[in-house]
């Protein structure tokens, strides 16, 4: 016979009325409560379970020690965790507490074993609850690190983002660093203001198109009418016109190496056609005035160099110089501040 029956316990009609039920709704917090050895339960069940409780503390004290045995009082806790939906490890605990209860009571201890089943099951209880809060707390806190880990890798991905679209620093700029550089590295630097004759292969260009129809204003507001062709064969014939001041062509000392750029490219360009010699076979060599980049545009030059279009506005023949390369149609990364090759004649008959 089983320990529920040698207790007297009534059959259970429904689960709600099954008296482990009503013990185990006093384990977890609907009103069990112990006074001198006699449960008080609240709740559906109280009535009967009172007497039954008696009834087992009664076979727990009066039977002699071994007539209460420790697996009887296993299966009376295994059974009311079962019924409560304590779990597994709910079960092994209330079924330690049968075993020691059945194995161990003795005549008079009947309150003691209430007290210590209430105590326990008010432990377990808590324990629960304090788990079952320890749990959100750490989803509380995963969530957070993990919004805390998004926000640190979004912040990473914007910055390598930014990284690799921003640009790179200007080596060419016109800084006074990069300027007192060129200045520096120029062989040409002790000659600046001074007009020189130069190898024409010494100067870069500053414009990637030039145009073949041109024409010059004339001291009494007229102009003169002329083409590319009217240059390349004056240079062909005659080689550079020397000691001209009107053909003096401007350079410019520009970073970050200090090399020459030419501000007049058709001259220079008809030079390049004609392979750096006229026709004797003689080296065509122009006549250039050395300007530093940090020297100042005079107004009329700077009247010249502005383009209000593009924001440029120099002032100074390196800003001049930047400007005009700039402004063309076609840039060259590494040929901000000279271009290294000749530019395009454009409309030029066929």
């Amino acid at each position: 016979m089983g320990l529920p029956d040698a207790a007297g316990l009534p059959k259970a009609e429904n689960t709600g009325e099954e008296i482990f039920g009503a013990i185990v709704e006093g384990f977890t917090g609907s009103g069990l409560l112990c006074w001198g050895g006699n449960f008080l339960l609240t709740g559906r069940a109280a009535n009967s379970a009172s007497g039954i409780l008696d009834s087992i503390i009664g076979s727990f004290a009066s039977e002699p020690a071994a007539q209460m045995t420790s697996n009887a009082g296993a299966e009376l806790g295994a059974l009311a965790a079962k019924k409560a939906g304590l779990g597994t490890i709910g079960a092994m605990i209330l079924s330690v507490l049968g075993s020691v209860a059945g194995g161990k009571v003795a005549p008079g201890e009947s309150p003691s074993v209430a007290a210590s089943v209430e105590n326990t099951a008010e432990t377990l209880a808590s324990k629960e609850e304090a788990a079952a809060r320890a749990v959100e707390g750490a989803a509380a806190e995963a969530k957070t690190a993990r919004t805390v880990e998004d926000a640190i890798t979004g912040e990473a991905a914007a910055a390598k983002s930014a990284k690799s679209i921003a640009p790179k620093p200007d080596e060419f700029a016109l800084t006074p660093g990069s300027v007192a550089q060129a200045v520096e590295k120029s062989p040409y630097t002790k000659h600046a203001g001074q007009v020189l004759e130069v190898e024409a292969k010494e100067l870069g260009w500053s414009q990637t198109t030039v145009s073949y129809n041109k024409s010059r204003p004339l001291p009494d507001g007229k102009k003169i009418e002329y083409t590319y062709d009217d240059i390349k064969d004056n240079l062909y014939n005659n080689g550079w016109p020397k000691g001209d001041p009107d053909e003096v062509i401007d350079v410019v000392i520009m970073p970050p190496d200090g090399k020459l750029t030419s501000i007049d490219n058709s001259r220079l360009t008809a030079i390049h056609e004609l392979g750096g010699v006229d026709k004797h076979g003689r080296p065509i060599k122009p006549e250039v005035r050395i300007r530093r980049p940090d020297e100042k545009l005079s107004v009329k030059d700077k009247r010249r160099f502005t383009k209000a279009e593009k924001g440029i506005f120099p002032e100074t023949w390196g800003e001049a110089t930047r400007g005009r390369i700039r402004s063309q149609n076609r840039q060259i990364p590494g040929q901000e501040n000279r271009l290294e090759q000749p530019p395009r004649v454009t409309n030029r008959p066929k």
